[in-house]
């Protein structure tokens, strides 16, 4: 188990949570207006920060904690994850690490994301 390993687990869920109930929030939203822009840069900068987090902090500890067969496991149990979690993963999802597991890891969010900004071009377009 990672040292500190829990609170490092918390602050991405609350990162994914946040994320999830923005892109709610901009599916209601008017694409023609500045709010959306506004919470659209916002999301971007919060996600690529969550991105930078875990490539920074989160897999090298994981990296010197576990060897490579614990690694290993890891990731099929991350495959498993991706394949058997709804896409996206409804923004009302508690954010508990049994909960992300099971509705999908951040992946899902950029599938959200990618959706949303192709509805909006659609509602542009028409």
């Amino acid at each position: 188990k990672l040292d500190g390993g829990d609170a490092v687990a918390d602050a991405r869920i609350e990162e994914e949570g946040k994320a999830k109930r923005v892109l709610a929030e901009l599916e209601r939203l008017d694409i023609a207006s500045t709010e959306w822009d506004a919470k659209f840069s916002s999301l971007r900068s919060d996600v690529l920060a969550h991105a930078e987090a875990e490539e920074r902090d989160v897999f090298p500890r994981l990296r010197r904690s576990e060897d490579q067969d614990g690694l290993a496991k890891m990731g099929k149990v991350l495959e498993m994850a991706k394949k058997m979690a709804p896409a996206p993963p409804p923004p009302n999802v508690p954010g508990t690490a049994t909960a992300n597991l099971v509705a999908g890891p951040l992946a899902a969010v950029f599938d959200r994301a990618r959706d949303v900004i192709r509805d909006a071009r659609e509602k542009l377009a028409s």
